[in-house]
């Protein structure tokens, strides 16, 4: 009967990965090309926007864009005034807990804070001129009835 010869003891197997002869080992890998868009960044302090900072700009430039367009047409009591004492509040909160964690505050959240505040100023004296105004005609017409009795 017949045998079939066999095989050295380092020959691996069909389904094996191949292994190199002793003595030899594969070469090192080449490093990764760099990154076209930039480094990765690398902690909190340098990572982009979060939700809250948009959301901070953009309620503020809301507001801001409210108060300076709309105010003769009484859109600032319904968003401008609201919107900016949201970026207001929300900002101020969101730059109390970036100093909490030791790390800078975005930009964005920086800017939405300052036109927060800038657009709740502009609405407060809107509104506090529309009220002057408004008790300042409803007194001439009152006066102005009490003369002609």
């Amino acid at each position: 009967m017949l045998t079939p010869p066999s095989l050295p003891d380092n020959f691996p197997a069909m389904n094996d990965e191949p292994v190199p002869p002793q003595g030899f080992s594969q070469p090192p890998l080449p490093p990764p090309p760099p990154d076209p868009w930039g480094p990765e960044p690398v902690g909190p302090s340098e990572a982009g926007a979060s939700g809250m900072d948009v959301g901070v700009f953009i309620a503020g430039l809301g507001g801001l864009l409210a108060s300076l367009g709309f105010c003769c047409c009484g859109l600032v009591i319904i968003v401008s005034l609201p919107a900016g004492l949201f970026a207001w509040i929300a900002g101020s909160m969101e730059r109390r807990r970036c100093r909490e964690q030791g790390r800078q505050p975005h930009g964005l959240l920086v800017a939405g804070w300052i036109l927060g505040i800038i657009a709740t100023a502009l609405s407060a004296a809107w509104l506090a001129f529309m009220l002057i105004y408004l008790l300042a005609v409803g007194t001439m017409f009152s006066l102005e009835s009490l003369q002609g009795r």
